[in-house]
């Protein structure tokens, strides 16, 4: 029976996204974990993998197609004995559109992160699941072995762990209730206001675009407070210089940003109270200190996020955060 392969949801807040690039052909077999496409989300490009094997059939949007919804049918893929034309079934249909919720988090994954790989069963078979649904589960420490999946031949989807008791630790807050809208001019009356002057216009990509609605949802939904310190670095580098020259055989250099890092990370192990976050109606305060970075690139910039940085020492921490910023330079 022919399977439609879907817009995956590569992020949570992922709902629409561009597919850059197909890595097969129509004709070519795949089989499950075979790397199919590479999508653009509002900021990264991430690869998307193969969950069952077959024949690429059709793909049925063109390489370079923006605003492509997710759960919509981006290719056909064949089983054996089915026909280059076969259709998929509007039952089969149904249920690999399972509706997505987009749940409020408390913390932004990542960027960088990628999806957890694929879940194994006690008796080595592959339990099939889609990355996000693998994510979500990895998250709130479910065993997918347990769950009935609702997508195409039993495929676990996110809907389907979203509803699941959950056994990690911390409990994950209700969404949080959107804040009312600001009253902000629209385009046409800003535009009035500068009638008879020069202006180009410059159109918002989907990185501006998300970056501006954050910062707003941020500004408008959680306290702000900030902090200015003036201090004085010369101990810190001669230790520095010290430092790097016994790295210097394992290739390591660490930059005063690392230090910082790790000065952070262990500030927020001393005032627990300061290692928090706001949840609407509570606060989770962390055991772990996760120091986000800002990486400036052309257009915005990324937060790519060291998970644990309280307990790393600092090569580990400079060797993560040069990696991590590799990626978010190249979007990936």
């Amino acid at each position: 029976m022919a399977l439609e392969i879907l817009m995956p949801a590569l992020s949570p807040t992922m709902e629409e996204g561009t597919l850059a690039k197909w890595l097969v052909a129509e004709g070519d077999r795949v089989q499950s974990g075979d790397l199919l496409a590479e999508i653009e989300t509002d900021k990264a490009t991430m690869e998307f993998e193969a969950v069952d094997e077959g024949v690429i059939g059709k793909l049925l949007v063109a390489e370079g197609t923006a605003n492509v919804k997710v759960n919509s049918a981006i290719a056909i893929l064949l089983e054996e004995g089915d026909a280059a034309d076969a259709t998929v079934s509007p039952a089969q249909s149904a249920a690999a559109a399972a509706p997505l919720t987009h749940e409020a988090s408390a913390v932004d994954a990542p960027a960088a992160t990628a999806a957890p790989a694929a879940a194994v069963s006690n008796d080595g078979t592959r339990i099939f699941a889609s990355p996000l649904a693998r994510r979500i589960a990895a998250d709130q420490g479910l065993d997918l072995a347990k769950i009935t999946g609702s997508g195409p031949k039993g495929r676990i989807v996110k809907a389907d762990v979203s509803g699941a008791p959950a056994t990690a630790s911390v409990s994950a807050p209700p969404p949080m209730a959107a804040a009312p809208a600001a009253s902000l001019p629209s385009s046409a009356s800003v535009e009035a206001l500068y009638q008879g002057r020069s202006y180009k216009t410059v159109p918002l990509d989907g990185m501006r675009r998300v970056i501006a609605d954050r910062l707003t949802e941020a500004k408008q939904t959680i306290p702000h407070f900030y902090l200015r310190r003036d201090i004085q670095l010369d101990t810190l580098l001669k230790l520095r210089s010290e430092v790097n020259a016994g790295l210097e055989a394992r290739g390591v250099k660490l930059s005063v940003n690392d230090f910082i890092i790790k000065a952070c990370a262990m500030a927020l192990q001393s005032v627990p109270a300061a290692n928090a976050v706001w949840a609407g109606d509570r606060v989770l305060q962390m055991e772990a200190s996760d120091i986000s970075v800002a990486v400036a690139i052309e257009g915005g910039l990324f937060t790519p996020v060291l998970q644990d940085a309280d307990s790393k020492s600092l090569s580990k921490l400079a060797v993560e955060m040069k990696d991590l910023a590799a990626r978010a330079r190249s979007r990936k």
